[in-house]
């Protein structure tokens, strides 16, 4: 089992061995790449941690049309990724993410399945449907209904 966050910032690291320090360092690399607020929130609720988030993003340029997509890292982080691609007009917003505490890919791929009659593009991660709609159908396939 990974040490909380707690544990980690509580340990004596004078006293670990260089296997021990090793690992400790390890999983502070790990605790980098993930969205910190939410690792805190986890543990302060006793849940496990998260692996990743599904998110709904918005862009003004493209009205009633969403991406809805997983990452397993911060969702700020991934919505710039995209912005930031060659194409795109400006930044998107963050209408929804969502922590996911097992295989985020497994989900994407079901809740892209139920999404799949608002495709756009076969192989796109883009949606033409409402917010609320969009977070309905995301929640369900999260709650195991779909």
């Amino acid at each position: 089992m990974r040490p909380r966050i707690h544990e980690l910032l509580d340990a004596d690291v004078s006293k670990m061995t260089p296997d021990e320090l090793g690992r400790y360092i390890e999983r502070f690399q790990a605790i980098q790449k993930k969205d910190l607020p939410q690792l805190i929130s986890d543990e302060c609720e006793g849940k496990p941690e998260h692996e990743g988030f599904v998110y709904v993003l918005s862009h003004e340029a493209m009205p009633r049309l969403l991406k809805i997509g997983c990452t397993v890292g911060p969702v700020e982080k991934r919505a710039a990724e995209i912005a930031n691609a060659t194409g795109v007009p400006g930044p998107f917003r963050i209408e929804k993410k969502f922590p996911v505490y097992v295989s985020p890919r497994m989900i994407e791929k079901k809740m892209h399945e139920v999404l799949s009659p608002y495709r756009t593009v076969e192989n796109r991660e883009f949606f033409r449907l409402s917010i609320e709609d969009a977070v309905m159908f995301i929640r369900d396939v999260i709650n195991g209904r779909f």
